[in-house]
């Protein structure tokens, strides 16, 4: 019978296929396809716009997200663009992953913990979506795939701007260094909180009767759960 320590064992002792710093062949086809798609993509866009927006992207792309936003639900969906909504979603995970194991970023229970919240937002935000919460204007940041790239922007670059905050600190033990990390680092989060706030948020609160006193409470509520977390994950890396 196979047991956690004996998992444990195993990859104590594993010796990884490749470097951490260099990549795969699947991972080197799929960074060099996803940036040819994308130089490819800009240039139509600027060279032949009628070809690749007007009879490309914009029917097989974006009105499809267009009426999922709006009261004809996923009537857009078909076959064609939900293999590149996925194709697309895969490569990025794979290129992304490649692109923080060259950088050295860590990947332990740490990491993982650090990412459920991320991970329990889209679910959320789309509930929140489908009962009408947001207002029209913003209901396309909400909607597959816009809602896992919106929401990839987001962690990158929290997760950028508190390293390159932090990183000074980050190897310096006892109060010192955590006191330090704390008075740099908790402003940015909380401003950044505020940030999304206001841009997802507040605009919603405005179209419901819900009352100021809610709309408080929640603020309050999330920036006190962020001083908490912060706390909670003492000594952790910054990232």
């Amino acid at each position: 019978m196979v047991t956690v320590e004996s998992i444990d064992e195993v990859l104590a002792t594993h010796q990884p296929a490749l470097p951490s710093t260099r990549l795969s062949m699947v991972e080197q086809t799929l960074t060099r396809l996803l940036l040819f798609v994308i130089l490819g993509v800009l240039l139509g866009l600027v060279l032949m716009p009628e070809t690749v927006w007007d009879n490309g992207l914009r029917p097989i792309i974006w009105e499809p997200i267009q009426q999922d936003a709006g009261a004809q639900g996923d009537a857009g969906y078909s076959y064609q663009n939900t293999a590149i909504y996925t194709f697309g979603l895969l490569a990025s995970v794979v290129v992304f992953q490649a692109l923080f194991r060259t950088l050295q970023l860590p990947a332990d229970d740490k990491m993982m913990i650090a990412l459920i919240a991320w991970v329990c937002l889209a679910p959320i935000f789309r509930v929140l979506e489908d009962a009408d919460f947001f207002p029209s204007s913003i209901d396309w940041l909400l909607i597959s795939p816009i809602i896992h790239l919106h929401l990839a922007t987001w962690l990158i670059a929290i997760g950028f701007v508190s390293h390159l905050v932090g990183k000074k600190w980050d190897h310096v033990g006892g109060d010192l260094g955590e006191l330090n990390i704390r008075m740099r680092i908790v402003p940015v989060l909380c401003l950044a909180l505020l940030f999304m706030w206001a841009i997802l948020f507040r605009p919603g609160y405005a179209e419901h009767d819900m009352g100021l006193i809610w709309v408080i409470i929640g603020l309050g509520i999330g920036f006190a759960s962020l001083i908490f977390a912060f706390h909670a994950t003492r000594e952790w890396p910054t990232i």
